[in-house]
């Protein structure tokens, strides 16, 4: 078997540049902490008076502030947020969770 050196490639060999995504994300300005729960609930869209309500089949709906069921409570994980509408019986969803953000 013979081995080759590897061979050095300038970075402008690579490729082209790839293509990114962005991913919005809820921030800590968003989360509604619920008094003796693990769970909250999330203002969405931002500055209104709704929170994000997560349906059974993952759709996003809203529902009036304060309301904290089993479809708008969510457990706050570091960077994630899990919602799980029918709890083990049904699917769970994840949203990506900043828990800091810039120019706050």
């Amino acid at each position: 078997m013979t081995v080759r050196p590897a061979r050095r490639r300038a970075f402008e060999q690579i490729g082209d540049a790839v293509e990114l995504d962005v991913v919005a994300c809820i921030g800590p300005h968003q989360i509604n902490v619920l008094d003796g729960r693990p769970e909250v609930t999330v203002t969405y869209p931002v500055g209104s008076d709704t929170v994000l309500s997560m349906q059974p089949d993952g759709t996003i709906a809203c529902a009036p502030h304060g309301t904290a069921g089993p479809y708008e409570c969510a457990r706050r994980l570091p960077d994630r947020l899990v919602y799980a509408p029918l709890g083990a019986a049904g699917t769970a969803y994840l949203l990506p969770y900043a828990d800091q953000i810039p120019n706050d």
